[in-house]
Parts: structure tokens; sequence; C-alpha cells
């Protein structure tokens, strides 16, 4: 059995996202495995702008629990 982690065996990885806004996703991201799966789903769309924002929200998030740390 292999105990590593690996983002693409997260289920949530194959939603269909396309019709989708964005949202605020860092009230989503408090496990490392989480923001992990979250910047490899937003890096597969190939689009610059989309991972731009999921580094902000990657940010709030390590802002937040640095805060309250």
């Amino acid at each position: 059995m292999n105990d590593k982690f690996n983002p693409e065996d997260m289920p949530v990885l194959n939603l269909n996202t396309t019709s989708t806004t964005r949202y605020e996703a860092s009230r989503f991201l408090d496990p490392p495995e989480a923001i992990a799966a979250y910047l490899a789903e937003c890096m597969k769309a190939d689009d610059t702008e989309s991972f731009i924002h999921a580094l902000a929200e990657v940010e709030k998030t390590l802002s937040h629990q640095r805060g309250r740390g």
C-alpha cells in the first residue's frame, strides 16, 4: 500500500466545473492535501488567470491559518 498523497486520487477532481463561477475557495482549503489538489486542478485547466486566482485563494488560507495559530 502506498501512503503517499496523490491529488489525482481525490474524487473531487472528477467534477465538471465548466459552467460554474469562481468562489472564495480559501474557506475550504484547510488541509494541505486540499490546497495541493486545488492547485493541481487549476494547473490542469491551463488558464493563467484562474491559476493566479487560485494562488491568491491559497495565500488567503495560509494568512488566516498563521493568524489563528
